[in-house]
């Protein structure tokens, strides 16, 4: 090899060196949003089947599937529901206005998809989560 072919193969990885961070926190940022997007909706899934149920009355009971992109803690504070979960070494809460207790008060799911039942037993709304799939597709 000539001595310019190896200098332009050192000037390119050390400009693919410096971008490194860049990308990385790029690809950082897009995982965030996309894990907050899709947690946004399931909370959004899991709101407005509970207030369904509550609405309905005693012996409501609704089902939803609900898909978890990270794994989750959820604490049910009225007038709020919270979710927390953490993606891209960044640790997020998101919440929706629910206005009554959703029972269990708090719980913790692991990523994946979920069939979530909704009942209404006297008033208090629960929820009941079984694991479908390990991993969500996409």
């Amino acid at each position: 090899m000539s001595v310019e072919l190896l200098l332009l193969l050192a000037v390119l990885f050390a400009f693919l060196l410096a971008l490194a961070p860049v990308i990385n926190k790029t690809r950082e940022a897009a995982e965030l949003a996309s894990s907050t997007k899709a947690n946004q909706i399931a909370l959004e899934t899991i709101a407005t089947n509970a207030r369904q149920s509550y609405l309905l009355g005693n012996g409501a009971q609704l089902e939803a599937k609900v898909v978890f992109k990270t794994d989750v803690a959820m604490n049910s504070a009225p007038p709020l529901l919270e979710m927390n979960f953490s993606s891209a070494s960044v640790s997020k809460t998101i919440s929706a206005d629910l206005g009554f207790e959703l029972l269990p008060l708090q719980f913790a799911l692991e990523k994946g998809v979920y069939r979530a039942v909704f009942s209404n037993s006297a008033g208090k709304v629960s929820a009941v989560f079984s694991r479908v799939e390990a991993q969500p597709q996409g």
